[in-house]
């Protein structure tokens, strides 16, 4: 089935409050079933991928080709990120952008979660 974030409740409305609506993405709900208990947590799904690369630092896979490619070091540029309030960063061959193990988001967001205690 294959590894997902999972977001509370709690951590997505957080989250969802310091969207900017640039981010294509959409939340989608899953049931987590542990023994007797069932519970709802949410995943970002992306709907098309967004350059946040800083091209010049950014170091990909050698077998690099313009749909194809393996990010080694990610290297963000300030300039497309400023306008989005949660990013994937980890783009891979096999589309992991649609269902990312890697989400970013912006520090005011990261401080409102701390503040929080999520």
């Amino acid at each position: 089935m294959g590894d997902f974030l999972l977001f509370s409740q709690k951590l997505k409305d957080i989250i969802s409050n310091h969207l900017t609506g640039n981010e294509r993405f959409k939340w989608v709900s899953c049931k987590v079933h542990y023994r007797e208990e069932v519970r709802i947590y949410y995943t970002p799904v992306f709907t098309e991928k967004i350059d946040v690369w800083n091209m010049e630092y950014t170091v990909f896979s050698d077998w690099t080709d313009s749909e194809n490619f393996d990010v080694l070091k990610p290297v963000f540029s300030q300039r497309k990120i400023e306008s989005l309030g949660l990013f994937c960063g980890g783009y891979s061959r096999y589309s992991f952008w649609k269902k990312p193990i890697i989400v970013y988001i912006k520090e005011d967001t990261k401080k409102k979660l701390s503040k929080q205690s999520c």
